[in-house]
């Protein structure tokens, strides 16, 4: 009997079902009512009940009595929850006491023959309970006039908000769920027909259908909230009405993807916020690709014979592990099994390693890194290393296993539910109309040069060249694309050469963390593993060789500052001839063929082998970088610790450490950021004549063109960095022409560039050669003129005399010190050697 009236508002729906129907939701409420877990419960119930309501459409005059007994099942599962937390042992008699002050609404004293009545239970069933209640501290009793009463205590009336609020919860969703199901129906069959009939005919190369987040506030503005909160029953619920939808196709054999894009602002977000709170929500990031696994087939679905009896069956694969099927359905034996390829199915799948991109971290050193999955038609995007995505992605927490041991710390990973490669155009960098009202406003002040060249490094004193020189290298020149498919650079190099505690390494920081738009800091001693480049390296997971990009793939589209530029690996110093004029790096390890795109400015800073520089010493001879490589960098400085600065420095020291908020740039740091930003985003220079002339007489001047025999002071690596660094000038001012004014501010920090790194000491003129060659012009005639004294020596008298090669270099204009540093460069080049002590010959 009792057992009849505990389920008497089920059966009040049963009966009026068909058998079929009836059977199927009657299991499916007992298999709830029996579940020993209560959230497990609630989640199963949650996920059932959908179908339930489908199977009542057309017995509308139940639903009052299916909300009924959902409800009162969700009260006892709570209450069986309420029940173990507090080592209730009596079941029954304490969920009918329970049930009992819920379904009465009461916090008042009740007579204890009343509370008896309302549970509908034997004294000698519910006795027990209410002494229990009372022990845990959930009941409280008192006699008044010889009869006893009951409340509930405070501890249990919090328990049963609890209760009522889940149970609030649940008949909302129940209610809504029509309501969004008829939303979506309606946003499909409004904005999106047009493009699943493209999809269709389209089938298989085209999979997804994009749907704009934001759009859907139009319809209803919750909608799109719903969307991010349950991204996986919004994916579920698009996929079913989808399949409602007459299409030209059988709709059940082809999978459309249901792709997420546009998120509101709330939803976008870094991956340091991605939290344990975060899981199974959907959120737009904006990241860079670190490492790209290559794209292989995954199992989803495996197909699996019994060895025993020949019977096939198939499991789903939602773990990392393959399952294999518990039991055989047809001889029930615990196989073998054979898992059978051809019948199972497969989906492509790709892991990607993203970081967050440095130009949203100022203050911030390291950026951290995820794991994402891609699966199906998202690996066809042909995501590199180096590529900036925004993702829209499903955070999900998955157990860490250490020894087969089980963590409770857990890894969290996103899952990919859509992508899009970003454009290095600094596209991610917003720009408003008062901004750009600020940056016209800038570029028309006649000082805008200096504002700018103040505003780098405000805090070290002087350095005037050289922060222009940076200065031009952060607004750079748009570069030169060729109809034969072939590119020419148009961003500036810059080499610091200097003597240590000049400021330089500051500098260097200072532009990364506050000025550069989009850049990135290292040193060449600092970088290992994947270097300053990409290479092909291990993954940790799998073991499998997968690319990694470096620091100036990471930067690219904007600038790499690199500290101890000299001390980089050899393997890295390879590639950056490469990186640095055809800004690529192409990479053949592991089996693995790629090219990454490069367009990067590049910002070395390095010191002298012997500590300080010498200036009558050549520039390779002090440096640990080939000639070839200096030769890529369009200007050369040398900053030097100059005794004659001393005054200067040191009250500038002394008066930041006094009012170090004295020190600010002439302009801020964002407005700067935003007006390079926008330069390099909307302003294309072209050459103009008149500038086009200009540059053609330095050139021509600088190169000796009238005097034959004379040192080459320039070169047409040369004659471009003045094409740069005037279209850069151009861009400051918002120029749409490159003017006579922006040729000759380029023309003049050139000129101080070559005479800083190639000004030969023994002419007093410009060589090219010193610091590309490490020789200038005429070092290379004074070593002719010793090797042929040498020669000629060597023929008289089997080897020659230092004493003889010193008197005949006297006779070509060659003191005693210059002769002796020019034997030992020879012998240090092995042009020369030592036959007998302080005899020489020349090495055939």
């Amino acid at each position: 009997m009792k057992e009849k009236k505990e389920n008497r508002d089920v059966k009040k729906v049963e009966n009026k079902k068909t058998p079929e129907k009836n059977q199927d939701d009657s299991n499916k409420l007992n298999t709830l009512k029996n579940s020993q877990n209560s959230k497990e419960a609630q989640k199963d119930l949650e996920n059932n009940i959908q179908e339930i309501q489908e199977n009542n459409n057309n017995i509308q005059d139940n639903s009052n009595d299916i909300m009924i007994s959902i409800s009162k099942h969700i009260i006892d599962y709570d209450i069986d929850t309420i029940r173990k937390r507090y080592n209730i042992i009596d079941k029954k008699g304490s969920i009918y006491l329970i049930r009992a002050f819920i379904n009465n609404k009461t916090s008042e004293w009740v007579d204890v023959q009343v509370v008896k009545e309302w549970t509908n239970l034997e004294s000698r069933k519910i006795d027990p309970a209410i002494s229990r209640l009372i022990q845990v501290g959930l009941l409280e009793r008192t006699t008044k006039k010889h009869r006893k009463f009951l409340r509930p205590t405070k501890k249990l009336l919090e328990e049963l908000k609890v209760i009522a609020d889940e149970k609030e919860r649940i008949q909302k969703h129940l209610e809504q769920d029509t309501d969004i199901e008829t939303k979506i129906n309606e946003v499909i069959r409004n904005n999106y027909m047009d493009k699943l009939m493209k999809i269709v005919s389209g089938y298989p190369e085209t999979k997804s259908l994009e749907v704009d987040v934001k759009a859907l506030d139009k319809v209803d503005i919750s909608l799109s909230d719903w969307v991010m909160i349950n991204p996986d029953e919004a994916i579920s619920q698009f996929t079913k009405e989808i399949h409602k939808i007459d299409l030209p196709t059988d709709i059940l054999k082809i999978e459309i993807h249901t792709r997420f894009k546009n998120l509101p602002q709330s939803s976008q977000k870094n991956i340091r916020d991605i939290k344990s709170e975060s899981n199974a929500q959907l959120f737009e990031l904006d990241v860079m690709v670190r490492k790209a696994t290559d794209v292989k087939p995954k199992l989803i679905l495996a197909a699996f014979e019994c060895r025993r009896c020949g019977n096939v069956m198939t499991v789903e694969q939602t773990e990392e592990m393959i399952k294999e099927p518990f039991l055989c359905e047809s001889c029930e034996t615990r196989g073998p099994f054979k898992l059978l390829t051809k019948e199972s199915e497969f989906v492509n799948y790709q892991r990607l390693t993203v970081e967050e991109t440095r130009e949203k971290l100022r203050g911030i050193d390291r950026p951290k890194q995820i794991k994402v999955i891609l699966d199906d038609d998202l690996t066809e995007k042909g995501i590199m290393p180096g590529d900036r995505i925004r993702i829209t992605a499903i955070p999900r927490i998955t157990r860490k296993q250490h020894q087969n041991k089980k963590s409770l710390v857990f890894n969290v990973h996103l899952e990919a539910n859509n992508i899009m490669k970003l454009e290095s155009s600094f596209e991610d960098i917003k720009i408003t109309k008062a901004d750009e009202k600020q940056i016209k406003k800038l570029a028309k002040n006649p000082k805008v040069y200096e504002m700018i060249q103040d505003s780098i490094a405000p805090h070290i004193k002087g350095y005037k060249d050289v922060k222009q020189g940076i200065m031009y290298q952060l607004f750079s020149s748009p570069p030169i694309e060729m109809d034969d498919g072939s590119r020419i650079r148009g961003d500036i190099h810059i080499l610091m050469l200097g003597d240590p505690s000049t400021g330089k390494s500051d500098i260097l920081d200072n532009v990364t963390k506050n000025i550069a738009p989009r850049s990135i800091f290292t040193t060449g001693t600092g970088s290992s593993g994947v270097g300053l480049t990409a290479t092909a390296v291990k993954d940790d997971e799998t073991g499998e060789w997968v690319l990694e990009a470096g620091a100036l793939v990471l930067a690219n589209g904007g600038l790499a500052a690199i500290d101890e530029f000299s001390h980089m690996s050899k393997e890295d110093m390879a590639y950056m001839h490469e990186a640095m004029e055809q800004q690529r790096i192409s990479i053949a390890k592991a089996g693995i063929y790629a090219t990454f795109p490069c367009e990067t400015s590049v910002l070395a800073a390095c010191n002298p082998k012997m500590g300080r520089f010498d200036d009558y010493a050549s520039l390779s001879s002090q440096i640990e970088i080939p000639p070839p490589l200096i030769s890529r960098f369009d200007l050369i400085f040398f900053v030097r610790d100059d005794i004659n600065d001393t005054i200067e420095v040191t009250e500038q020291i002394l008066n930041t450490a006094k009012d170090p908020k004295s020190v600010k740039p002439t302009i801020p740091y964002k407005t700067l950021r935003k007006y390079i930003a926008y330069t390099r985003r909307n302003i294309f220079p072209i050459l103009t004549d008149e500038a086009s002339d200009k540059i053609r007489d330095f050139y021509l001047k600088m190169r000796g063109a009238d005097n034959e025999g004379s040192a080459i002071s320039i070169t047409p690596r040369q004659l471009w960095a003045v094409i740069r660094i005037s279209s850069a000038s151009a861009r400051i001012m918002l120029s749409k022409k490159i003017t006579v004014e922006d040729a000759e501010r380029a023309i003049d920090i050139l000129t101080v560039s070559l005479k800083d790194a190639g000004l030969d000491p023994d002419t007093g003129e410009v060589d090219i050669d010193k610091f590309m060659g490490g020789i200038s012009t005429s070092q290379r005639t004074n070593v002719m003129k010793i090797l042929n004294i040498i020669s000629g020596l060597e023929k008289q008298f089997g080897t020659a005399a230092k004493e003889e090669i010193v008197a005949g270099a006297k006779e070509e204009g060659l003191d005693k010190k210059q002769t002796d540093e020019l034997i030992i460069m020879l012998k240090k080049r092995a042009e020369i050697y030592e036959a007998k002590p302080s005899r020489f010959k020349v090495v055939v």
